[in-house]
């Protein structure tokens, strides 16, 4: 198990993920980190095949996400409540 330091964490890589991610990056000044249980990103709506992305839109929230250099942690998940020191464990 790895540990992240992250200030601000983002659970789901889909289109709503993605743009807060964009956002919580254009704000402040934090780290921010996006957790998702696929293997590439674009959640439901923009469903990846294998890497390749079908949509335009998605395209270039995946491409901000690359330019701000956001943490991305793919096939893991977020479950129970956090511990004292706000950890989470990556399997």
């Amino acid at each position: 198990m790895s540990k992240i330091t992250s200030n601000i964490l983002i659970v789901g890589g889909g289109p709503a993920g993605l743009a807060a991610a964009v956002a919580a990056s254009e704000s402040a000044n934090k780290n921010v980190t996006v957790i998702d249980d696929n293997s590439h990103l674009g959640g439901q709506i923009w469903k990846a095949s294998l890497g390749k992305v079908r949509s335009p839109d998605a395209a270039k929230l995946i491409d901000a996400i690359t330019d701000r250099k956001i943490k991305i942690v793919h096939q893991a998940q977020v479950f129970g409540p956090a511990g004292e020191n706000h950890l989470l464990a990556e399997t």
